[in-house]
């Protein structure tokens, strides 16, 4: 299927330059004083690593049937979510002066894109079976 390698080139490009701008950030701006000035900036960015590093071994430990059950639950509430945040920059869109360029009302589309994109991937996931 076509999909899986725009998939996974997509999200190379992503972490390319995702990885990019992060170096960018650390050398233009002094993460040591950012998190020196306020120390629980740094407890949060600790904890949530962790809780982030709990989940997903919690969710590794899960039998088949229950990490289908939470691929699909997370997948429908990822459609969910950009489903809602595509008619709300729609909204916002549609209320600006600069709608007429027609330029922000690509948003919304790239929303609608990302949700049809997403709605697959939930289907074949609910088609297969454990």
């Amino acid at each position: 299927m076509i999909l899986k390698p725009i998939a996974m080139a997509s999200a190379i490009l992503f972490a390319f330059f995702a990885i990019g701008s992060m170096l960018h950030d650390f050398a233009a701006y002094d993460p040591v004083a950012y998190f020196s000035g306020q120390p629980g900036r740094l407890l949060v960015a600790v904890a949530s690593g962790i809780i982030v590093g709990l989940g997903c071994w919690g969710f590794h430990r899960l039998t088949p049937g229950w990490q289908r059950g939470m691929h699909l639950l997370l997948l429908g509430l990822a459609i969910g979510l950009m489903l809602v945040a595509g008619m709300w920059f729609g909204l916002v869109c549609a209320r600006s002066a600069s709608f007429s360029t027609g330029l922000p009302g690509l948003v919304p589309l790239a929303f609608s894109a990302v949700a049809a994109m997403l709605w697959i991937e939930f289907w074949q996931v609910f088609r297969k079976r454990v």
